[in-house]
């Protein structure tokens, strides 16, 4: 959503501005510091020289003790003014950086409660667009039936030339992703040539055990169960007669005709040290760049 997004990037902003007001905070400290010692070491003498009785102060110096006393410590305190009045810029920068500072938490605090209000407003949007979506139960039962045959097809390619492009209910795309479905990193390409010798159709992303999985297009689950050598498979189908195919999960609670926004989580990774989602992207019959199709989403 471009609401949330724009709160995320000003979020991130801020973030940055207070580090850097940070940096500075702790760079003009490093110029007082040393100037602090000398400050607090006179403040302490003054401190003592004027609770210590007139007795101990004539004992230790040769000087008139109340007269002297007094003189010492106006001359310290003449010394702190002097070092206050000369450090002045240097006091006055702190504490503006510590206002400053305090108004970016004020504005991030407020930023972040917009967020999580857009996105329950979001998370209701998509509740209600799913409702409104759901098929009646025989509806379901149709499609349920035609998953079972797509069970028996051979290979992804007939399974979507023989039962795609059947929803005359799907609205236009919406929403989409322009970011991989699983948090990971992508260990295979698409055509990219494969240990067994063959090209890849889709791609591979490593992730982690348990990881979510979501749809990366508003669409339609039109298949949901193991398939093969794929493994476990979701696939959506979408309005622009394309389907993203999901596949290396270890299991899925999106029945056959749910409609699933863009973000939508539609699975899980297996309790593997580093589970693999395979990606494919199928249109018109043919594979497409998982990649190049995810840069080409208008929405994200």
């Amino acid at each position: 959503d471009d609401i949330i997004l724009s709160f995320t990037r000003r979020m991130e902003d801020i973030e940055g501005d207070i580090r850097d007001l940070n940096e500075k905070e702790e760079s003009a400290r490093l110029k007082l510091s040393g100037k602090l010692e000398m400050f607090n070491g006179t403040a302490l003498q003054i401190a003592r020289l004027e609770r210590l009785p007139l007795e101990a102060m004539a004992a230790a110096t040769s000087l008139r003790a109340g007269h002297d006393r007094k003189g010492v410590v106006e001359s310290g305190r003449k010394s702190l003014s002097d070092l206050i009045r000369k450090n002045r810029d240097e006091i006055y920068e702190i504490q503006e950086i510590r206002v400053q500072r305090e108004s970016k938490k004020n504005e991030i605090n407020g930023l972040r409660h917009n967020l999580l209000k857009e996105r329950d407003n979001l998370q209701n949007l998509f509740e209600k667009q799913v409702d409104l979506l759901a098929l009646d139960d025989s509806e379901k039962a149709e499609m349920a039936s035609k998953a079972q045959k797509m069970k028996q097809q051979k290979t992804v390619a007939t399974l979507l030339e023989k039962f795609a492009n059947t929803d005359d209910y799907l609205p236009p795309v919406r929403h989409a992703l322009k970011k991989l479905p699983v948090k990971g990193q992508l260990v295979e390409g698409y055509n990219e040539k494969t240990g067994a010798g063959l090209y890849s159709e889709g791609i591979k992303i490593e992730t982690t055990a348990k990881e979510p999985v979501v749809s990366i297009k508003d669409g339609r689950v039109i298949y949901s169960d193991i398939f093969r050598d794929y493994g476990y498979m979701v696939i959506v189908e979408h309005a622009d007669g394309s389907h993203t195919l999901y596949s290396g999960l270890e299991k899925s609670d999106r029945d056959v005709g749910f409609f699933a926004p863009a973000g939508t989580i539609i699975g899980y990774m297996p309790k593997t040290e580093k589970p693999e989602l395979y990606l494919e992207v199928r249109k018109g019959g043919k594979t497409l760049d998982p990649v190049k199709y995810l840069s080409l989403n208008k929405s994200s």
